[in-house]
């Protein structure tokens, strides 16, 4: 106990603080606590999801006979976990179709790594997707060819799908 505080750290690294309700600058010494805590969260998250996107090459595309580096590269580089819902999250990079809404699913990452390897697709090329879903697809596609047209005829899914590739930034995506 210090002053008008209770500080206690659990064996699971859990930080606990007892304010007095008379507290204010400790209250606000505490709330920075809890955002730089938060932002370490976030940060080992994302690292997480890092590595989880390098196994998932690794270990489920190569293995299998992916072997072009462009579509290795642009599948490491596509965050999936951002194309799913939030729920669901940490089973983005498992090799299997999810549900993201509408009783549509994405599709599992060795199909989409797949049909780009099968697709041969260069640099300048113009690609036509039907089928846009959450736009993971598209967002791949987009590391590989200049250009990038998607299709949805859901508008819910293709609202959604055009904004999160806006805001990811996949600039050469027409949605």
């Amino acid at each position: 106990t210090i002053g008008a505080a209770c500080i206690s750290i659990c064996s699971t690294g859990i930080v606990r603080i007892s304010l007095r309700q008379d507290a204010p600058q400790i209250k606000y010494q505490y709330q920075q606590v809890q955002q730089i805590l938060t932002r370490r969260r976030r940060a080992s998250r994302i690292m997480d999801f890092s590595l989880a996107r390098h196994n998932m090459v690794v270990e489920q595309l190569e293995r299998r006979g992916i072997r072009d580096p462009r579509v290795l590269e642009a599948m490491e580089w596509v965050p999936r976990h951002e194309f799913v819902p939030p729920e669901l999250a940490d089973m983005a990079y498992e090799d299997r179709a999810l549900p993201i809404g509408l009783e549509q699913t994405i599709s599992q990452p060795y199909t989409v790594a797949f049909m780009c390897q099968e697709a041969q697709i260069g640099g300048n090329d113009k690609v036509l997707e039907i089928g846009t879903g959450s736009g993971y697809g598209a967002a791949v596609l987009s590391l590989l060819a200049m250009d990038v047209f998607t299709i949805e005829r859901l508008e819910s899914l293709f609202d959604a799908a055009r904004e999160r590739l806006r805001t990811l930034g996949y600039d050469n995506v027409t949605a």
